[in-house]
C-alpha cells in the first residue's frame, strides 16, 4: 500500500451560487482525466468527511509558499467548506462553500451574473493510499487527510485534472508525506542507517528503562511490605512490654503492701486510725523504703501527745489509744476562761508549730495537728 498526493479539480456549476454560498463538487467518482487513478464511489462515500470544514484558498500554493508558510496565508483564505457528503445522484462528494472574503465574493457574484461560473473550478489537495494494478492504474483505496480545497481557473474549453505524481518517484517538492520506505532507502540511505541505529538503541533503552521501572516498583512494594511488618512487630513488642510493665507494677504494689502490713502488724501499739491512714497513703506504692520513716513520724506524733499505752493494756490485749483519745490527752488541762487569763495565753500542743519543734517536717506537723 503506497501513499500518494491526490489533486483533482472540478468545475463550478451554473446557478450554484446564492447569497454568499456556493455549491461545489469536491471530487467525482470514477477514473480521472489522466486515466491513471480511479476513485471508487464506496470509498468516497466512506471518506467524504475528511473534507468537512476544510479551508478554501485562492489558487494552490507554490513550492516556495509551501516551504515558507505550509499552513497557508490568511490573505488567500476566501471560503470554508461545510459538511461534506457523497451525493449518489451526482456520483460525487459535494459541499457548500461559505465565502468569507468580500472581494472574492464580489468576483463570484459577477461570474454568476455573466454565466461564467463554470470557468471557476475547485481543486483538492489531499493525501490518499492506493494500489497499482498490472495495467498501471492506481486504485485509490482511501483518502487520509485533506489539506485544502482551493479555487482555480479552468481554460475556456475543456477541463482537466492536475497530474498525480507517479508511484516510484518522489514529488517535485520532496513531500515527506509521500516518501515510501523504498524511496528513502534509495535517496537517503544515511537517514535509514541513523533511524535504524536510533530505533535499536531506543528499543534497548526503552527495554532497560521499563525493566528498571519495574524493578523500582517491585522494590517499593517490598519496602512497603517490610515497613508494614516492622510497624506491626513494633506494636506487638510495645504491647508485650506494656503488659509486662503493668504486671511488674501490680506485683511490686502487692509485694510492697505485704511489707507494709508486716511492719504495721509489728507496730502493735499503733492506733488503727493511724494504720489505716498509712495504708491509704501507700496503697499504690511500689517501694517499701519510705515505710520506716513514715511509721517513725507517726510514733513521734503519738509520743508528742504524751499518751502511751499502758503495760497492762498490752498484757491484757487491750486496744491502743485512739487519735481522739490522744487529741483529748493533748488538750488535757484547764480550758475554761474563768480559771485564769494564764490558761488563755497558753499555746496548744496540737499546733503545727508544736510538732515541728519536736522534729517533724512541715507536712507531718500539719497532719499531726489535724489528728490524722
Amino acid at each position: 500500500m503506497d501513499r500518494t498526493r491526490v489533486r483533482t479539480a472540478t468545475r463550478c456549476e451554473e446557478k450554484s451560487y446564492s447569497d454568499g454560498r456556493l455549491q461545489v463538487r469536491v471530487i467525482e467518482a470514477g477514473v480521472n482525466k489522466g486515466k491513471d487513478r480511479h476513485y471508487g464511489a464506496a470509498m468516497l462515500e466512506r471518506d467524504a468527511g475528511i473534507f468537512s470544514g476544510t479551508k478554501m484558498f485562492i489558487d494552490h500554493q507554490t513550492k516556495q509558499e509551501r516551504n515558507e508558510r505550509p499552513e497557508g496565508s490568511v490573505n488567500d483564505w476566501v471560503a470554508v467548506l461545510g459538511e461534506a457528503r457523497f451525493d449518489r445522484a451526482k456520483n460525487a462528494v459535494v459541499s457548500e462553500a461559505t465565502l468569507i472574503d468580500p472581494t472574492f465574493k464580489q468576483k463570484v457574484e459577477l461570474l454568476a451574473e455573466q454565466g461564467k461560473l463554470p470557468e471557476l473550478g475547485v481543486s483538492i489537495r489531499a493525501y490518499g493510499e492506493g494500489e497499482r494494478d498490472d495495467n498501471g492504474l492506481v486504485e485509490v483505496t482511501s483518502l487520509v487527510h485533506a489539506m485544502s480545497v482551493d479555487f482555480v481557473t479552468f481554460p475556456g474549453a475543456g477541463g482537466g485534472v492536475e497530474a498525480l505524481e507517479s508511484f516510484g518517484e518522489l514529488p517535485e517538492d520532496e513531500d515527506v508525506n509521500l516518501v515510501t520506505v523504498e524511496q528513502l532507502k534509495t535517496k537517503r540511505p544515511d537517514l535509514v542507517r541513523v533511524l535504524l541505529s536510533e530505533s535499536n538503541g531506543g528499543r534497548g533503552t526503552m527495554a532497560r528503562t521499563e525493566a528498571e521501572m519495574q524493578e523500582t516498583a517491585d522494590l517499593k512494594t517490598k519496602v512497603t511490605t517490610l515497613e508494614a511488618a516492622a510497624s506491626t512487630h513494633e506494636q506487638t513488642v510495645k504491647d508485650k512490654d506494656d503488659k509486662l510493665a503493668e504486671e511488674a507494677k501490680k506485683n511490686a504494689i502487692a509485694t510492697t503492701r505485704t511489707v507494709l502490713e508486716e511492719k504495721l502488724a509489728a507496730w502493735k501499739e499503733g492506733p488503727d486510725q493511724t494504720k489505716d491512714r498509712l495504708r491509704e497513703q501507700f496503697k499504690t506504692a511500689e517501694d517499701p523504703a519510705p515505710f520506716d520513716e513514715a511509721i517513725k513520724a507517726e510514733q513521734a506524733y503519738i509520743e508528742s501527745l504524751g499518751v502511751k499505752p499502758k503495760a497492762e493494756d498490752k498484757d491484757k490485749g487491750g486496744k491502743p489509744p485512739s487519735v481522739f483519745d490522744m487529741a483529748e490527752a493533748g488538750n488535757a488541762g484547764p480550758t475554761d476562761a474563768a480559771e485564769g487569763k494564764e490558761d488563755e495565753d497558753k499555746k496548744s500542743p496540737l499546733t503545727p508549730e508544736h510538732f515541728e519543734s519536736l522534729g517533724l517536717t512541715e507536712s507531718q506537723a500539719k497532719r499531726a495537728a489535724r489528728g490524722w
